[in-house]
């Protein structure tokens, strides 16, 4: 199940919700040791998966100007690791890139209108095409997050979704380190399992949300150039 963070969530809950299912597995372990491999197996699954998601839609265009940032409203919180979709005035725009407008259109980058497709063009920059030419249009950004290094908590219904493949993948992680009184290497392969099926899921239901996303999107004309579209 793809978990998307919206203004309607249902709140967050501590990492340390874990610690009851995790450190009875692991005698002698302790508590910040704990903690650190919860954040690192959680920003792993959330980079691998993109199945923790968030919605911005509290983004208004102005006019002339074609760049936004694309962060977290908890920036604190999550970190951006891919965008998904845009919408404009509450229609879905095409991805593009500068190679297919550049083989398209001279000066493109000065055109003005309504936009309907969209480029990154840096790391956390999205650039509209055309450029907008109206104020206070909304534009609505899905993109996949993952927590921060310094993150404390994750949405609550990441958490019930996937407690107990989360709690795996860090058993696998604590019960494979070398010489420790909790040392189990054959437990750890059989939480390893667990944690890899629990990914296998999440990337699933991703895929599945995109497939359902892209049937929304359809083909235009661009630039008034037959047998272009985007």
């Amino acid at each position: 199940m793809t978990i998307i963070i919206s203004s309607s969530s249902n709140g967050t809950t501590d990492f340390t919700e874990w610690y009851q299912d995790i450190l009875p597995e692991v005698p002698g372990a302790n508590a910040e040791l704990c903690l650190h491999h919860i954040r690192r197996t959680l920003i792993e699954f959330c980079e691998e998966t993109q199945s923790l998601q968030e919605i911005r839609d509290d983004i208004v265009s102005i006019s002339g100007e074609s760049d936004y940032t694309i962060e977290s409203a908890t920036p604190l919180v999550y970190d951006f690791i891919n965008l998904i979709s845009v919408h404009y005035d509450g229609q879905i725009l095409q991805p593009t890139n500068e190679p297919e407008l550049d083989s398209n259109r001279n000066e493109w980058y000065v055109l003005e209108g309504t936009p309907f497709a969209y480029y990154r063009s840096n790391l956390s920059t999205l650039r509209l095409f055309p450029i907008p030419i109206d104020d206070d249009d909304v534009i609505r950004i899905r993109f996949a997050v993952a927590p921060t290094a310094s993150s404390t908590s994750i949405d609550t219904d990441f958490f019930k979704e996937y407690r107990s493949g989360i709690a795996a993948g860090v058993l696998a992680r604590l019960l494979r380190m070398n010489k420790k009184p909790w040392t189990d290497l054959q437990l750890s392969a059989f939480y390893e399992g667990k944690h890899e099926e629990a990914k296998a899921q999440a990337k699933l239901a991703t895929w599945k949300s995109y497939t359902n996303r892209s049937m929304e999107a359809r083909p235009r004309s661009f630039g008034g150039l037959p047998g272009r579209t985007f």
